[in-house]
């Protein structure tokens, strides 16, 4: 059973459900503009042997949206703040796209409450200098913004998120409007002005977190984020680091192939 909770915080209160204490704590972190209810598949398959939480990051899902407070850094403060004072333990942060971002921060500054870090296709070019292999990403937030701010009826704006993503089914669709509609777009600036990542880079964030870290890229040609360049310089640079290439996946990981990344997370955490 997961039960719903709230964690306050000094500018809002963080979202967040936590399963049965079965185990080491996992807390799995989504990717920007999602929310913790994208992990019902991953966690269906894991509640049974781990400890679950799964929050609602700020700004998104039922969390506070906290104007002028989207860097980085205050992602990472809700998250040790989870880890530090909901957990008994240190957990293992499993993090998804923008998530993954999120949870290899947290593990360099939350450094004994973070026992590993799972970065699943994280877009980690956003923290180098050239940041050209994630260009398409770019694009397609600006074009997300434009639309989240688009007003109208919630029938006109489903039109629109239709005609912007003709892939989607009809329920597809309507979960993703919802999530719009608790997603704070003040967040959108916040990338594409180059705000939410500054004085943050690979160089000096990496060697700084002394857990082991699984890197799980996914194929670029199927929608992956973490391109070849960028996943060997992670790689090298994390101490302690499995990187993994899935060539038979896209980004979208967690939800087209839950079952197998729930075994890659338990083997994983298995030997730690």
């Amino acid at each position: 059973m997961l039960t719903e909770k709230t964690l306050p915080t000094s500018d809002g209160t963080i979202h967040y459900v936590e399963g049965p204490p079965n185990g080491r704590p996992l807390v799995l972190i989504h990717g920007f503009t999602g929310r913790w209810q994208l992990h019902l598949p991953l966690m269906h398959n894991l509640a049974l042997r781990y400890h679950l939480f799964a929050p609602d990051l700020r700004g998104h899902g039922q969390s506070s949206w906290t104007p002028g407070a989207y860097h980085l850094n205050d992602y990472v403060a809700d998250i040790s703040a989870l880890v530090r004072t909901r957990t008994d333990q240190s957990a293992v942060l499993v993090g998804h796209s923008f998530g993954g971002a999120v949870a290899l921060a947290a593990a360099a500054a939350a450094l004994d409450a973070v026992a590993a870090v799972v970065a699943v296709d994280p877009p980690l070019a956003i923290l180098t200098d050239d940041s050209s292999s994630i260009a398409g990403v770019r694009n397609y937030l600006a074009a997300l913004r434009a639309l989240r701010q688009t007003e109208g009826t919630d029938g006109e704006k489903l039109a629109r998120l239709a005609a912007f993503r003709p892939d989607y089914d009809q329920l597809t669709l309507h979960r993703q409007h919802q999530q719009l509609t608790q997603f704070d777009p003040e967040q959108f600036t916040w990338v594409l002005e180059d705000r939410m990542f500054r004085g943050l880079d690979l160089a000096t964030l990496l060697p700084r977190i002394p857990c082991p870290v699984l890197l799980l890229q996914c194929n670029p040609a199927l929608g992956g984020v973490l391109h070849n360049a960028t996943a060997q310089t992670a790689a090298a640079l994390l101490p302690d680091c499995i990187h993994v290439y899935r060539p038979d996946v896209g980004h979208l990981i967690p939800q087209e192939q839950p079952v197998q990344l729930a075994q890659m997370v338990a083997d994983f955490v298995e030997i730690l």
